[in-house]
């Protein structure tokens, strides 16, 4: 069952315009609604990702940011308890009469257990980092799949009849990373060496120019990136060689290429990567997966390591994304993430 939800508006002033959507098979219903704008969630919301990465800082994997002499015994309850703030103010804001409409169609559906997948559209980043899998709409605590896209892609309606990715050839950019710093791109090179073998191809920290050619002469499955990247307001750049950095603006002739040349998967193993989403889903890439914020570099691999194990056994794309994270708890565990 695939639940769609067309957030139009802004969380901050604006509030918003909500249109819901259920699909299960050829059965589909459909409800509107309304969430207020909320100034305290957006401040609690800032405040719990800023705890975050002072917490995260020293495991990054984002260019500039310089890990702090910080007392992380001390960091880390501040970042616990922001965390559940934001559950409780987030709770709060969903109960919104006008909301419910969309919340009761959506609860009239679910069956205890079922598998479900929450679609959400919106031009607001800031719901990108809002708990979405604390809202339980089951009796049964099982939490949803999120998707996140851009309020007009193309696809909206259709992510529940897109099929089963195969890739057969695999473009893998390794970006400058330098000894001082806290993350290796090798890991990343080893796991995809080991799953795809003669069929990737890997550019280690790669000119502009290499990497626009690799897109318009070759066809490709999957693209994938790792190293440093960073969100600039609402445009997402990566850092691919010490000299050079790229937006996905400056890439989107070539990825447009690339997707009508059959690119299905594009990943960015890279910190920040919010900003990255807009353009490259406008490129209408079927599947998408970036890190919204800071990430561990040893979390970061081994999601990737969980993540390609179940898609190259062939679990389906979204439950193989979905199971990665729910793997790698000890891993988080030994980094004392909030």
């Amino acid at each position: 069952m695939v639940i769609t939800l067309k957030f139009d508006g802004k969380l901050e002033h604006q509030g918003f315009r909500i249109f819901g959507e259920i699909r299960e098979g050829s059965h589909h219903s459909r409800q509107s609604g309304n969430l207020p704008a909320d100034p305290e969630l957006v401040s609690i919301l800032t405040q719990h990702w800023q705890n975050y990465r002072q917490v995260c800082a020293p495991y990054q994997r984002i260019r500039g940011i310089q890990p702090l002499e910080i007392d992380r015994g001390m960091r880390i309850p501040q970042c616990q308890e922001s965390e559940q703030q934001l559950s409780v103010r987030f709770q709060q804001w969903l109960t919104y009469p006008l909301f419910q409409p969309i919340d009761q169609l959506l609860r009239s559906y679910l069956q205890p257990y079922q598998y479900y997948q929450i679609l959400i559209a919106t031009e607001d980043y800031l719901l990108y980092k809002l708990p979405w899998h604390q809202w339980q709409l089951q009796q049964a605590n099982r939490q949803p799949l999120v998707i996140f896209c851009p309020l007009n892609f193309n696809s909206v309606t259709s992510v529940n009849n897109q099929n089963q990715p195969q890739c057969q050839k695999v473009l893998a950019i390794l970006g400058h990373c330098n000894a001082r710093e806290e993350i290796s791109v090798n890991e990343d090179e080893n796991e995809l060496q080991h799953r795809f073998n003669e069929n990737v191809e890997f550019l280690k920290e790669p000119r502009h120019e290499k990497i626009n050619n690799k897109l318009w002469e070759k066809s490709w499955d999957m693209i994938f990136f790792a190293g440093h990247s960073e969100t600039e307001g609402d445009q997402g750049r990566i850092y691919h060689n010490s000299q050079e950095s790229l937006t996905v603006n400056q890439l989107e002739n070539a990825m447009r290429q690339a997707v009508e040349n059959g690119l299905q998967v594009v990943i960015f193993n890279s910190c920040d990567g919010i900003g990255l989403i807009n353009q490259l889903a406008h490129c209408n890439i079927p599947y998408i997966i970036v890190m919204r914020d800071l990430i561990p570099d040893q979390v970061a691999h081994k999601f990737v390591a969980y993540f390609l194990d179940n898609f190259t056994q062939g679990i389906p794309f979204y439950l193989a994304f979905q199971q990665a994270p729910t793997k790698i708890t000890g891993v988080r565990d030994r980094f004392s993430l909030c």
